[in-house]
């Protein structure tokens, strides 16, 4: 059980460092202050990067305090619907 509690940690870290870097290196190629989880052929997916904040959230938090001192981009209001 542990094991597998570990690895499901591990893979959840992982995954977020693996997203986050390369959205950053993208913010910053761009000069942009937020950075975009869900990006293809430049167009964002809003749904996918929404979700990803709300999943990522407590290592948004740490990762920005911590590290890199950026924060993922809010959606438009008009894509809040």
């Amino acid at each position: 059980m542990r094991l597998l509690l570990l690895t499901v940690l591990a893979g959840y870290v992982c995954s977020f460092a693996a997203l986050s870097r390369d959205a950053i290196r993208r913010a910053e190629a761009s000069n942009t202050e937020g950075y975009y989880f869900s990006v293809a052929n430049g167009v964002v997916n809003w749904k996918i990067h929404a979700t990803l904040r709300v999943i990522y959230s407590p290592l948004i938090f740490v990762d920005r305090f911590a590290g890199s001192g950026k924060s993922p981009a809010s959606m438009p209001l008009d894509q809040l619907n």
